[in-house]
């Protein structure tokens, strides 16, 4: 059972441009994006759960890499998530700045807000 709304997206930016996304091809990406995201959890458990328990001349294993890469992806995704985050909090502490810094002159702060509102299809 799959959730399903027709319609479409209106995203609107900083600058004050918007623009009309369908919400049928916002559901096709998400579904890309599981797709995607299961193939990788469904391959990587099989690597690193299944097989050490296959023979080391079975054929299977000429289509994974050696365990050690088990380790070293995991190592290098946990330091790209951290780098991430701080680079999210450090853009939320210098736009926190900036607000004060309006705030201290009695000037309006510059919206940045991006939001999606999803709207009915039109009746036919």
């Amino acid at each position: 059972m799959s959730s399903y709304i027709a319609g479409m997206c209106t995203v609107a930016s900083a600058g004050g441009t918007t623009r009309r996304v369908s919400v049928e091809l916002v559901n096709r990406v998400g579904l890309v994006l599981k797709l995607t995201s299961l193939s990788l959890f469904k391959y990587y458990t099989f690597w690193v759960i299944i097989l050490p328990i296959v023979d080391s001349d079975h054929f299977v294993h000429r289509y994974f890499l050696p365990q050690e890469y088990a380790i070293l992806i995991h190592a290098y995704v946990v330091v790209a998530v951290i780098y991430f985050l701080c680079i999210c909090i450090a853009y939320v502490m210098l736009e926190s700045k900036k607000k004060n810094h309006y705030r201290e002159k009695g000037q309006k702060y510059p919206s940045t807000l991006v939001y999606c509102s999803i709207l009915p299809s039109p009746l036919k």
